[in-house]
């Protein structure tokens, strides 16, 4: 079994090989897994240009 702690977000952006930039947010958290073993999950999610 898995436990988190509450997650961060920040704005930001990413470089695409053709050179335009695309808008991003970042969510991470770390998680606690068994044998208190503890990991740092991370979601990007392109932001439509509304979001940004």
């Amino acid at each position: 079994m898995a436990r988190s702690s509450g997650a961060e977000s920040v704005r930001s952006e990413m470089l695409a090989h053709d050179g335009k930039r695309i808008p991003l947010e970042i969510r991470s958290q770390v998680v606690q897994l068994g044998q208190g073993r503890k990991v740092v999950q991370g979601v990007f999610r392109p932001l439509d240009s509304d979001d940004a």
